[in-house]
Protein backbone atom coordinates (compact mmCIF):
# COMPACT_ATOMS: atom_id res chain seq x y z
CA UNK A 1 0.00 0.00 0.00
CA UNK A 2 3.04 2.66 1.07
CA UNK A 3 4.06 1.64 -3.22
CA UNK A 4 0.69 2.63 -4.45
CA UNK A 5 0.84 6.18 -2.70
CA UNK A 6 4.39 6.80 -3.63
CA UNK A 7 3.30 6.08 -7.26
CA UNK A 8 0.16 7.87 -6.92
CA UNK A 9 2.24 11.02 -5.88
CA UNK A 10 4.94 10.28 -8.13
CA UNK A 11 2.07 10.37 -10.97
CA UNK A 12 0.96 14.03 -9.59
CA UNK A 13 3.89 15.48 -9.47
CA UNK A 14 4.07 15.06 -13.35
CA UNK A 15 1.22 16.10 -14.18
CA UNK A 16 1.63 19.90 -13.86
CA UNK A 17 0.79 22.51 -16.35
CA UNK A 18 -2.31 23.37 -17.94
CA UNK A 19 -5.22 21.43 -19.73
CA UNK A 20 -6.52 22.00 -23.36
CA UNK A 21 -9.37 23.63 -21.94
CA UNK A 22 -7.80 25.43 -19.44
CA UNK A 23 -5.32 27.23 -22.17
CA UNK A 24 -8.42 27.75 -24.47
CA UNK A 25 -10.02 29.81 -21.34
CA UNK A 26 -7.35 31.91 -20.48
CA UNK A 27 -6.76 32.70 -24.07
CA UNK A 28 -10.31 34.02 -24.14
CA UNK A 29 -9.96 36.08 -21.79
CA UNK A 30 -6.94 37.75 -23.14
CA UNK A 31 -8.72 37.97 -26.43
CA UNK A 32 -11.64 39.64 -24.55
CA UNK A 33 -9.42 42.21 -22.69
CA UNK A 34 -7.44 43.27 -25.61
CA UNK A 35 -10.58 43.91 -27.87
CA UNK A 36 -11.67 46.17 -24.88
CA UNK A 37 -8.26 47.79 -24.39
CA UNK A 38 -7.53 48.75 -27.76
CA UNK A 39 -10.83 51.15 -28.66
CA UNK A 40 -9.55 53.12 -25.36
CA UNK A 41 -6.20 53.35 -25.83
CA UNK A 42 -6.73 54.71 -29.10
CA UNK A 43 -9.07 57.10 -27.38
CA UNK A 44 -6.43 57.82 -24.89
CA UNK A 45 -3.74 58.63 -27.72
CA UNK A 46 -6.56 60.59 -29.60
CA UNK A 47 -6.90 62.87 -26.85
CA UNK A 48 -3.02 63.30 -25.70
CA UNK A 49 -2.66 64.43 -29.11
CA UNK A 50 -5.09 66.99 -29.40
CA UNK A 51 -4.10 67.72 -25.87
CA UNK A 52 -0.70 68.37 -27.08
CA UNK A 53 -1.20 71.14 -30.35
CA UNK A 54 -3.43 72.96 -27.83
CA UNK A 55 -0.98 72.81 -25.41
CA UNK A 56 1.59 74.40 -28.09
CA UNK A 57 -0.92 76.83 -29.45
CA UNK A 58 -1.53 78.16 -26.22
CA UNK A 59 2.10 78.68 -25.81
CA UNK A 60 2.42 80.72 -29.33
CA UNK A 61 -0.32 82.48 -28.16
CA UNK A 62 1.12 83.25 -24.98
CA UNK A 63 4.26 84.41 -26.68
CA UNK A 64 2.63 86.20 -29.19
CA UNK A 65 1.27 88.46 -26.52
CA UNK A 66 4.15 88.67 -24.50
CA UNK A 67 6.34 89.64 -26.79
CA UNK A 68 3.99 92.40 -28.12
CA UNK A 69 4.15 93.77 -24.96
CA UNK A 70 7.80 93.62 -24.20
CA UNK A 71 8.61 95.03 -27.83
CA UNK A 72 6.20 97.22 -28.16
CA UNK A 73 5.30 96.28 -31.38
CA UNK A 74 2.07 94.43 -33.13
CA UNK A 75 3.00 90.31 -33.35
CA UNK A 76 0.79 88.36 -35.29
CA UNK A 77 0.03 84.50 -35.16
CA UNK A 78 -0.66 83.43 -38.17
CA UNK A 79 -1.90 79.85 -39.63
CA UNK A 80 1.30 78.32 -41.50
CA UNK A 81 1.23 77.79 -45.30
CA UNK A 82 1.69 73.95 -45.95
CA UNK A 83 3.83 74.03 -48.96
CA UNK A 84 6.33 76.95 -46.97
CA UNK A 85 6.33 74.74 -44.19
CA UNK A 86 9.93 72.75 -44.83
CA UNK A 87 11.21 75.76 -46.19
CA UNK A 88 13.70 78.39 -44.74
CA UNK A 89 11.33 81.08 -44.88
CA UNK A 90 7.57 79.76 -43.51
CA UNK A 91 4.94 81.92 -45.30
CA UNK A 92 1.13 82.82 -43.31
CA UNK A 93 -1.36 80.62 -45.50
CA UNK A 94 -2.83 82.91 -47.83
CA UNK A 95 -6.53 82.08 -47.04
CA UNK A 96 -9.03 80.01 -44.97
CA UNK A 97 -8.99 79.62 -41.86
CA UNK A 98 -6.95 76.10 -41.32
CA UNK A 99 -4.33 75.67 -39.07
CA UNK A 100 -3.94 72.06 -39.33
CA UNK A 101 -0.28 72.82 -40.55
CA UNK A 102 1.32 74.56 -37.52
CA UNK A 103 1.89 78.18 -37.24
CA UNK A 104 4.04 81.15 -36.84
CA UNK A 105 4.62 83.95 -34.78
CA UNK A 106 5.98 87.30 -35.89
CA UNK A 107 6.41 90.54 -35.39
CA UNK A 108 4.04 92.19 -37.81
CA UNK A 109 5.51 95.64 -38.51
CA UNK A 110 3.59 95.64 -41.81
CA UNK A 111 0.15 95.20 -39.41
CA UNK A 112 -1.39 93.03 -42.11
CA UNK A 113 -1.32 89.58 -40.93
CA UNK A 114 1.28 88.48 -43.79
CA UNK A 115 4.73 87.94 -43.23
CA UNK A 116 6.84 90.03 -45.29
CA UNK A 117 10.50 88.45 -45.48
CA UNK A 118 12.46 91.93 -45.81
CA UNK A 119 10.27 93.88 -43.03
CA UNK A 120 8.77 91.94 -40.42
CA UNK A 121 11.14 89.62 -37.75
CA UNK A 122 9.95 85.60 -37.18
CA UNK A 123 9.90 84.77 -33.55
CA UNK A 124 8.62 81.03 -33.35
CA UNK A 125 7.35 78.81 -36.23
CA UNK A 126 5.17 75.16 -35.37
CA UNK A 127 5.13 72.37 -37.49
CA UNK A 128 1.89 69.90 -36.96
CA UNK A 129 3.48 66.70 -35.68
CA UNK A 130 1.91 63.52 -37.78
CA UNK A 131 -0.46 62.51 -34.98
CA UNK A 132 -1.87 66.09 -34.72
CA UNK A 133 -5.27 66.28 -36.19
CA UNK A 134 -7.63 69.01 -37.56
CA UNK A 135 -7.27 72.85 -36.18
CA UNK A 136 -10.04 75.26 -37.33
CA UNK A 137 -9.91 78.64 -36.74
CA UNK A 138 -12.64 81.25 -37.07
CA UNK A 139 -9.71 84.07 -38.10
CA UNK A 140 -6.89 83.76 -40.70
CA UNK A 141 -4.76 85.25 -38.41
CA UNK A 142 -4.43 86.74 -34.62
CA UNK A 143 -2.64 90.15 -33.76
CA UNK A 144 -1.65 91.57 -30.25
CA UNK A 145 -0.93 95.11 -29.88
CA UNK A 146 1.72 96.05 -27.74
CA UNK A 147 -0.82 96.69 -25.12
CA UNK A 148 -1.55 93.39 -25.18
CA UNK A 149 -4.61 93.63 -26.02
CA UNK A 150 -5.89 91.23 -29.54
CA UNK A 151 -5.79 93.54 -32.57
CA UNK A 152 -8.56 90.91 -34.17
CA UNK A 153 -11.92 89.94 -32.95
CA UNK A 154 -12.84 87.61 -30.52
CA UNK A 155 -11.94 83.83 -31.12
CA UNK A 156 -11.97 80.31 -31.12
CA UNK A 157 -9.58 77.06 -32.50
CA UNK A 158 -11.11 73.91 -32.86
CA UNK A 159 -8.78 70.89 -32.31
CA UNK A 160 -10.17 67.94 -33.43
CA UNK A 161 -8.70 64.44 -33.43
CA UNK A 162 -7.07 62.60 -36.76
CA UNK A 163 -8.99 60.77 -39.10
CA UNK A 164 -12.44 62.45 -37.64
CA UNK A 165 -15.42 63.08 -39.62
CA UNK A 166 -15.55 66.34 -40.62
CA UNK A 167 -19.31 66.22 -40.85
CA UNK A 168 -19.48 65.98 -37.17
CA UNK A 169 -19.71 69.69 -35.26
CA UNK A 170 -18.11 68.56 -32.19
CA UNK A 171 -15.94 65.15 -32.42
CA UNK A 172 -15.41 63.07 -29.00
CA UNK A 173 -11.76 64.13 -27.88
CA UNK A 174 -12.12 67.38 -29.29
CA UNK A 175 -11.19 70.80 -27.80
CA UNK A 176 -11.96 74.38 -28.52
CA UNK A 177 -9.72 77.41 -27.13
CA UNK A 178 -11.75 80.23 -26.98
CA UNK A 179 -9.67 83.92 -27.32
CA UNK A 180 -11.40 86.76 -25.88
CA UNK A 181 -10.20 90.19 -27.19
CA UNK A 182 -8.21 90.98 -24.40
CA UNK A 183 -6.27 88.13 -24.96
CA UNK A 184 -7.39 85.61 -22.13
CA UNK A 185 -7.95 82.26 -23.60
CA UNK A 186 -10.03 79.06 -21.89
CA UNK A 187 -10.63 75.32 -22.95
CA UNK A 188 -14.06 73.85 -23.61
CA UNK A 189 -15.47 70.73 -25.18
CA UNK A 190 -18.56 72.03 -26.88
CA UNK A 191 -18.62 72.89 -30.28
CA UNK A 192 -18.86 76.97 -29.71
CA UNK A 193 -17.92 79.47 -26.90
Amino acid sequence: MFKRQTRAASHAKRQSGFTLIECMVATSVAGVLAAVGVPSMSSVMARQAVQAELNEFQGAVLRARSEAMHRGEVVTVCGLDRPSSTTEHPHCMASGKDWSAGWVVFVDRGDHGDMDEDEDQLVAVHQASAKAGAVASTLRYLSFQPSGISASAASHFQFRPKGGDAAVANPPDSRMLCISKPGRMRVVSAASC
